[in-house]
């Protein structure tokens, strides 16, 4: 999809995925964490799979049902996995980062779990939960990818109005706060409330 609003958004996988549902095909397209099905014509939606690196999909069409193309073009913009995961953390209360991430002992998971945040954070118009319960170990390093590159990102001030942490340890908390301090470069950043 095109991001450029000045470009407009092109008929790909849109275009691909109403091709599925006229002509009563499958198709299944994979990425990180997340998988979306179409099987028989019709929606499956999306499930949670364990992460896979990279992004896959699995077309298969009915040679012998035949699809006007122009039934397939799409005219408003659709409703998103993000829109959908964006509402889902509002229902669940947020994300819990055990849940998210296979481990809290160095930047890959944290990396991942950022970059889907600041991507959530747009959708939402409130703020999102952080819910560390059952992490009981975590590196400067996961904190700092996770936390102080956020902080970064959408500034210290921000930080504390979108994101609320829950269920983090006393230990856990001081030292998230000094990545976020070091990553800033200063102090005033308190994740403890």
């Amino acid at each position: 999809m095109t991001r450029n609003p000045d470009v407009g958004q092109g008929n790909g996988m849109a275009g691909t995925c109403e091709i599925v549902r006229l002509n009563g095909g499958e198709l299944h397209v994979w990425t990180g964490d997340v998988d979306f099905t179409v099987r028989g014509g019709r929606d499956r939606g999306f499930r949670k799979i364990p992460e896979v690196a990279g992004t896959g999909i699995f077309l298969r069409l009915d040679t012998r049902h035949s699809v006007c193309l122009s039934d397939t073009f799409i005219s408003d913009p659709g409703w998103s996995y993000i829109n959908y995961e964006a509402e889902r953390l509002v229902e669940v209360g947020g994300i819990r980062i055990a849940d998210e991430c296979v481990h809290t002992g160095g930047r890959e998971p944290a990396r991942t779990l950022r970059r889907k945040i600041e991507t959530l954070l747009n959708e939402l118009d409130g703020s999102l939960i952080l819910d560390f319960d059952g992490v009981t170990f975590a590196t400067s390093s996961f904190f700092d990818e996770l936390l102080g590159r956020l902080a970064g990102a959408i500034g210290a001030e921000n930080l504390g109005q979108r994101i609320h942490i829950i269920n983090l340890s006393q230990n856990l908390c001081a030292m998230a706060n000094v990545t976020i301090e070091q990553r800033l470069d200063r102090v005033g950043v308190d994740l403890s409330n």
